[in-house]
């Protein structure tokens, strides 16, 4: 090649280049440019066809979510070069006064692809069900928007899986370890990190997590591990702000079919960005549909029984310790009603429940672990069940009654006066055993024994490492009121109520001379 022909070809790179950037530095939009670079109009990138098979087509969003990430980092880095070229142009172009149209296309952040196996109440084969709502009865707003979600449920015939989370109880479980991630995460790869998932606007599930981590940070392991201590936990728990840093913010959250709703924090907004969504995710709700109808296939029971879907052989009355106590609980939303529990009570609004759309299953092993779930949190709500023909209905019983009743009868352990009198001069000390529980009352942060050795005076006690501590003589203990070593100075009998691994345990003790 001479070298007259080298510099033709090099002068007419540059000129291509020149002409690319005044292109892009003038505010064309993106489809123009693409008409000048190549026969191909400009496509949403997530539904770009990269290549063809015989059998399939390969879009951008089927390449690994780390490779997406990477590339949609490039892509940020791309464009927030160019927004600042081009905003330093209209300066000197003395356009800063003008109106003017950015057009600038901002990139698309990859979408999470959230595995979603349900683990809902589900109606049985003959009840047609439409929608499954978690949400915190005590949250108005929660409960406003059963009617909406109805109406929703009907006017897409689809099935929708709605989780509501209201923060007074703490963040939903995605958030906590995206604030522990950028809490662990190193100082020089934090705000790269953080700009990572600020850009996704809080749509992260752990896959996206954990391809962010490993690759901002020189250390991944380091920061998983730092992840998974108890003092990262204990610290997050006071630091809200480190999870709203991560995009999340302080205000009810929505997940729909596993999807975060980054969008709708009002109620006025929330019906909205939920319609907005189902487009999205229809392909997926296709496939879970595929999925569910396999399973009931598989698992089919006679018309006339209910049944439920559980995991992990939970029960389907699942009330987290991280709720407030006794109000967390199940909505199940059909074309013929829906049913609520609340309180010890089942209130039915709509039609009433029949055994073709009952809430609950007759299955005798579920209902004890429902009761036994249930009990765990409130202590005392028990439900009998009797049975009318083919309707099945759940009586509670006066929580208080019975729970005086279980303490009344329970044997008392004598303590002796004076070691109760040395033991208690190491307050202090015994005090550096208390750690907070993820459970609240009353908005109020439980306390826990450490899971690591305690100090033999508990042992003493029947208490073991990682018991919660609920009541001292019927009063609730909490993070601004531990009255256990007050009681135990101060009266003859004392009784304690703890839950262990799930279920309460009472102790009861006699001081002695």
């Amino acid at each position: 090649m001479s070298a007259t022909s080298a510099n033709m070809i090099r002068y007419s790179i540059t000129i291509a280049y020149l002409v690319m950037t005044s292109l892009l530095l003038t505010g064309c939009d993106q489809a123009e440019v693409v008409e000048n670079i190549g026969p191909s109009k400009a496509n949403s990138l997530s539904s770009e066809v990269l290549a063809r098979t015989d059998t399939a087509s390969i879009h951008h969003r089927d390449l690994p979510l780390s490779d997406q990430i990477k590339l949609y980092n490039l892509d940020y880095q791309v464009y927030q070069l160019t927004s600042a070229s081009l905003r330093e142009t209209i300066e000197r172009q003395g356009a800063h006064s003008q109106t003017v149209q950015w057009q600038l296309p901002t990139p698309d952040s990859p979408k999470a692809h959230f595995p979603l196996i349900p683990d809902w109440t589900l109606g049985n084969e003959s009840s047609p069900w439409q929608l499954q709502l978690f949400c915190t009865l005590q949250s108005r707003p929660c409960s406003d928007l059963l009617v909406e979600l109805s109406a929703l449920a009907k006017h897409t015939k689809q099935d929708l899986y709605v989780q509501y989370y209201h923060f007074w109880h703490g963040f939903h479980k995605h958030a906590v370890k995206i604030a522990g991630a950028t809490h662990c995460m190193q100082p020089s790869a934090k705000p790269s990190f953080l700009e990572a998932l600020q850009t996704k606007q809080g749509q992260i599930d752990m896959a996206v997590l954990s391809a962010a981590i490993d690759l901002y940070s020189p250390a991944a392991d380091k920061v998983y591990k730092c992840m998974q201590n108890d003092e990262t936990l204990t610290y997050l728990s006071k630091r809200y702000d480190q999870i709203q840093q991560a995009g999340i913010r302080k205000a009810p959250s929505v997940f729909l079919n596993g999807h975060y709703l980054a969008r709708g924090y009002e109620l006025s907004q929330l019906f909205v960005a939920i319609k907005d969504d189902i487009e999205m995710i229809s392909s997926k709700i296709n496939h879970d549909l595929e999925w569910l109808q396999s399973w009931k296939t598989n698992n089919a029971r006679s018309p006339s029984q209910d049944w439920a879907l559980t995991k992990n052989n939970e029960s389907v009355m699942r009330v987290s310790v991280g709720s407030r106590i006794g109000d967390f609980y199940i909505a199940s939303v059909t074309e013929h009603g829906f049913g609520l529990y609340k309180d010890g009570k089942v209130e039915f609004i709509g039609q009433p429940q029949t055994s073709e759309n009952q809430l609950y299953s007759t299955n005798q092993s579920t209902s004890a672990d429902l009761h036994s779930n249930h009990q765990a949190i409130t202590t005392s709500i028990a439900e009998e069940k009797t049975t009318n023909d083919h309707n099945e209905k759940f009586i509670p019983h006066d929580a208080k009654a019975r729970y005086e009743a279980a303490i009344s009868q329970l044997p008392k352990q004598a303590l002796p006066q004076n070691w109760l009198d040395q033991q208690l001069m190491r307050q202090s000390e015994l005090e550096q055993d208390f750690q907070l529980s993820d459970g609240q009352f009353e908005d109020k942060s439980l306390v826990k024994l450490s899971k690591d050795d305690i100090d033999p005076f508990y042992k003493t006690l029947g208490m073991k490492p990682g018991d919660v501590i609920m009541r001292v003589n019927d009063e609730w203990i909490h993070e601004q009121s531990n009255t256990l070593f007050q009681t135990l100075a101060n009266e003859e009998s004392v009784t304690i109520s703890v839950m262990r691994k799930g279920k309460p345990v009472h102790l009861a003790f006699q001081v002695t001379p």
